[in-house]
């Protein structure tokens, strides 16, 4: 009778740690349940903000090809322009550096609506030069620095006679295709401060 007894509370003893035991772990399990559906929930969320988020930018970037060209105030600088205008630029300045590039409105229209000019600034043996080229590699302008003695005399004349009161701040060797120039000079006025930009041919005509 004793020996049953003890089985007895052997036995009830058993159930009550078996039951404390699994009670928790049931729990665990159901905990990591929500854990694990929690997880589920918050990575379809953000597979669907993805989507929405890509759908928005395609938008955007379809928005924005129909903005307008700029005009010819605005510069827009440009790591690389294109191969050809690349290339021929390259081969004419072999020594250039500090090299800036922007495209801009043509100087000469075409029939694209799209087309741009590429304009660079660089410097050669200390001098600020800059050129033009058309998107199909064609040269349209250059300017190309020379000390404000190293002009003609004909058109170091040309300028003093027209501004005997101002000074020569710089000059260039100017080419243009539209323009029949073949120098420029920035001059100002002693009485004023504010400097000008003046292009004259070979023959010493100013470019109006």
């Amino acid at each position: 009778m004793k020996n049953t007894l003890y089985s007895l509370a052997f036995l009830t003893a058993l159930t009550c740690i078996l039951f404390t035991a699994c009670g928790p772990s049931k729990k665990l399990k159901a905990s990591r349940a929500q854990v694990n559906q929690l997880k589920k929930d918050s990575i379809e969320a953000r597979k669907k903000f993805d989507k929405k988020n890509a759908v928005g930018k395609n938008t955007a970037d379809k928005t924005k090809s129909t903005i307008p060209l700029p005009t010819y105030n605005t510069k827009s600088y440009i790591p690389l322009p294109p191969d050809a205008v690349d290339h021929n630029f390259k081969s004419k300045y072999p020594s250039a550096t500090q090299v800036v590039w922007t495209k801009r409105m043509p100087l000469v229209k075409t029939k694209n609506e799209n087309a741009m000019d590429y304009k660079a600034t660089f410097v050669v043996e200390k001098n600020n030069n800059s050129v033009i080229y058309s998107e199909n590699g064609i040269l349209i302008e250059t300017r190309e620095q020379i000390e404000p003695d190293q002009l003609p005399p004909n058109i170091y004349d040309a300028i003093t006679k027209k501004y005997p009161k101002a000074i020569i701040v710089s000059a260039t060797d100017f080419k243009n295709s539209k323009i029949n120039g073949a120098y420029t000079a920035i001059i100002k006025s002693k009485e004023q401060s504010q400097e000008i930009e003046v292009i004259l041919t070979e023959n010493g005509t100013f470019v109006e």
